[in-house]
């Protein structure tokens, strides 16, 4: 994702928070059991974040930074963008239709 310049190389539009905590997991051979007790949440919750079912939960990404390092604020904007990316698809032409104030900033 990142090149020597820590410049952005690829679309990730398409990554979520799941994406960097699934990449976590396996650079450092974490099981979802171990980090769910770790940060004591089932490994049910983990599981269903790396398959997408779910979304982390601010108090949920707020324990992954202690355990890991990885910012908080950053995993929920991934997610964030990665919700609204997907709501555009399912619904552009419903959101294109929207008329736009005037004085709307595009």
């Amino acid at each position: 994702m990142l090149n020597r310049n820590n410049k952005i190389t690829a679309d990730v539009s398409g990554f979520s928070a799941r994406d960097t905590l699934k990449e976590t997991m396996e650079l450092y051979n974490l099981t979802q059991t171990d980090l769910a007790k770790r940060i004591n949440v089932t490994q049910a919750y983990i599981s269903d974040i790396l398959n997408r079912k779910k979304f982390m939960s601010s108090e949920v990404a707020l324990k992954i930074e202690i355990a890991t390092g990885i910012p908080a604020n950053f995993l929920l904007k991934m997610d964030n963008q990665y919700q609204l990316d997907l709501l555009y698809k399912q619904k552009e032409q419903e959101l294109n239709a929207i008329k736009r104030y005037d004085w709307a900033a595009v």
